[in-house]
């Protein structure tokens, strides 16, 4: 199994583990490539600045989007050719 890698959009493969930013919530999950498209999955959290809203008001949820596969972009893959049975 290969770690730690950039690949292109075309070289993403189902439940590959990638990293779409810096932030701590930008990892996301390869869940469906279907018609030329790669679906991603990944949770997400956000809060409002405790200081100012006198409590912390959390959201949490899931997001899933899709990008073309032929698209030039590069991803940073923390895994990839994972098997899945």
């Amino acid at each position: 199994m290969e770690r730690n890698l950039m690949v292109k959009a075309r070289e993403l493969k189902l439940g590959d583990i990638v990293k779409l930013g810096d932030s701590g919530y930008m990892t996301a999950t390869i869940t469906q490539i279907k018609d030329n498209q790669i679906t991603f999955f990944r949770p997400f959290v956000h809060h409002d600045n405790i200081e100012t809203s006198g409590g912390l008001m959390t959201y949490t949820g899931i997001e899933e989007f899709s990008v073309y596969q032929d698209s030039e972009r590069m991803y940073f893959c923390y895994e990839h050719d994972i098997e899945i049975k």
